[in-house]
């Protein structure tokens, strides 16, 4: 059996064993009120509204200040926080990943030339199914490539000419968000399908790991969990015991 990283298997960041927990004041009331606007979007509007609505939230500078903040405030040891990162996501013109496109950074205060991650993110309205998909190409970590689009989010013609072959070809690692005006939490929600996006393990590349994201959206707060299990469901890496949590600036 899969053993859960997130502090329980509902796939929310309220479920988080020690952050959430402790939160409290403006960043839980902003949290909360966002958490409403899209139960609200996605229970007057159409599917196809709400997807729009869904995508254009995207665009911004994000960090995860507050959640540091409160890591500390709730005594949690400095090494088990989640790192300080800062998150920039932009939308960019780039045809073969298709219409809704964005790019997405992440980076250490004062780091930005060294980014922790790239990846495209594009998303489709699966009409057929009532999901959001989210095609997440992820960038080689190769130093010349990376050296060649860091910084995109400010001059996007760094990813001039990109296309899907030009990623790390890992797929099965779509990420699905489900298009539900009852949901009871209200945000939209999303995780990939558990156990397809796999990859040759790092100390035995004779054998397969996998990858498993769940990811929660709301208009100004992007959370989300990932770690890398063994076949069999237990884990093989986790980076963090809270969920990431980035606010809008």
């Amino acid at each position: 059996m899969r053993q859960s990283f997130s502090g329980s298997d509902k796939g929310s960041p309220a479920a988080s064993r020690v952050g959430w927990r402790a939160w409290s004041g403006p960043l839980a009331r902003r949290l909360f009120a966002g958490l409403l606007l899209v139960s609200a979007s996605a229970g007057a509007a159409s599917p196809g509204t709400v997807f729009e609505q869904f995508v254009a939230a995207w665009p911004g500078h994000y960090d995860n200040a507050a959640q540091q903040a409160a890591q500390a405030a709730a005594g949690m040891p400095e090494a088990q926080r989640n790192p300080r990162l800062e998150l920039q996501v932009v939308r960019v013109d780039l045809p073969a990943f298709g219409p809704h496109a964005f790019y997405v950074e992440w980076f250490a205060p004062g780091a930005e030339a060294a980014p922790a991650r790239q990846r495209i993110y594009a998303f489709e309205h699966d009409r057929a199914r009532g999901d959001i998909l989210l095609r997440l190409h992820i960038f080689p970590t190769d130093a010349a490539f990376v050296a060649r689009t860091a910084g995109a989010w400010r001059e996007p013609a760094r990813l001039s000419g990109l296309t899907p072959a030009d990623m790390a070809p890992l797929p099965g690692c779509d990420v699905r968000f489900r298009i539900a005006s009852a949901a009871p939490d209200g945000a939209l929600q999303g995780q990939m399908q558990e156990g397809r996006c796999r990859f040759p393990a790092l100390d035995d590349p004779t054998r397969e790991i996998y990858s498993w994201s769940q990811m929660t959206k709301s208009p100004g707060v992007f959370s989300y969990k990932d770690g890398w299990f063994n076949l069999d469901g237990t884990v093989y890496r986790i980076w963090t015991t809270d969920w990431f949590v980035f606010e809008k600036r």
